[in-house]
């Protein structure tokens, strides 16, 4: 199986709408939904949190509840390629009174829009090996997100991998031809984090 990094460069290809209850957004540095701004919709059960608009690096600090079918690294860094401590790309836009979210690189681990503090990512493509360009399989990942504080989130992470093409050798198919890797990750923004010179 590769990892997420491997697939740094997929393209994302699927983008969920999530409906909410009531939205408020402000167009502040601070992204939309803040709380702080005092714009808080009425039928809001919770102050909406903020986060900062344009492409940070966020550090995973915490995983929980990791079953990792797919061998994709998803937990603790007592494994050797967990992820726990590591940083990604987080990418928060705002159109309008909508603000998109993206996780990793190129959207990895997808995108979708952000309404009272929940959303959910999706992300859909056939990905190959790197180091065997005719190995192919069909990947979807979905990441539901919940704001806990400003700049400060957790992932629910589930990635299924299926469909894998007959040239892939044995060790890169999963038993039964599928597999399911699912995860929750605690992640907050990287002080030193600076996704334009790359996040580690």
């Amino acid at each position: 199986m590769t990892n997420i990094f491997d697939r740094i460069f997929l393209v994302m290809c699927g983008v969920a709408l999530v409906a909410g209850a009531g939205c408020s957004s402000s167009t502040t540095a601070d992204g939309g939904d803040s709380g702080a701004s005092g714009d808080v919709a009425a039928n809001s059960d919770a102050a909406p949190f903020g986060l900062t608009l344009g492409t940070w690096c966020y550090k995973i600090l915490a995983a929980s509840n990791v079953t990792d079918g797919c061998t994709i690294g998803v937990g603790a860094p007592a494994l050797a390629d967990g992820l726990v401590g590591t940083d990604l790309p987080v990418t928060y836009t705002l159109s309008g009174q909508m603000g998109t979210l993206s996780v990793g690189n190129d959207g990895s681990l997808g995108q979708g829009l952000l309404l009272d503090n929940t959303g959910t990512l999706l992300r859909e493509n056939d990905p190959t090996l790197d180091s065997m360009m005719t190995c192919s399989h069909h990947q979807t990942d979905t990441s539901v997100i919940t704001l806990t504080a400003t700049n400060a989130f957790t992932l629910d992470g589930t990635e299924v991998q299926s469909m894998f093409a007959a040239a892939c050798s044995a060790v890169n198919i999963p038993a039964g031809g599928a597999c399911t890797s699912t995860w929750s990750w605690t992640m907050a923004i990287d002080a030193a984090g600076d996704a334009a010179v790359g996040c580690d």
